[in-house]
Parts: C-alpha cells; sequence; structure tokens
C-alpha cells in the first residue's frame, strides 16, 4: 500500500487508534501537539491545522508517522495504518 494523502480529521482519527494523544493548548497558533509514548518513552511531534478538512501531504504524513515510531521498521504496517 502506498502512502496517500489525508484529511487532518482522518489523520488524527487513524493515530488516536495507535495510542496517540492530540493536545490543540500546546504549539504555537495553528500548530498541535502529538504525542506517543512507546516503552516508556514519549515521542512527539507537531503539525499545522487550520482546519480539520484540511488535505495533510504525504509528506507530511510520512515525517509524522517516522517521528511517533508508526512505520513498517517498528511494526505498523501501511495497511494497519490506513485501515485496509
Amino acid at each position: 500500500m502506498a502512502e496517500r494523502t489525508l484529511k487532518y480529521r482522518e489523520l488524527i482519527k487513524r493515530l488516536k487508534v495507535f495510542g496517540v494523544v492530540e493536545d490543540r493548548s500546546r504549539g504555537k497558533g495553528s500548530e498541535r501537539l502529538l504525542t506517543r509514548i512507546v516503552a516508556g518513552k514519549k515521542y512527539s511531534v507537531t503539525t499545522k491545522c487550520h482546519r480539520e478538512s484540511d488535505q495533510k501531504p504525504k509528506a507530511v504524513i510520512k515525517s509524522i508517522r517516522r517521528r511517533l515510531k508508526l512505520t513498517p521498521d517498528d511494526g505498523v504496517s501501511d495497511a494497519a495504518f490506513y485501515g485496509e
């Protein structure tokens, strides 16, 4: 399964399945902080959200997955992540 774009709200929905928490109060302006704890270690990344219906590019999704340890190398396949 190749990576694809997702709307922000759909991305957050998929991330929550893997224990990612969105903190709207952190970050600057339109940024949101996403955090995930894996084996007792905290991983976090910020991302922009002007509207929840905006499409997130493939590169941004790839970066978020990499920073939150949600890649195939970390045991999360593309099919599992995209729900297929």
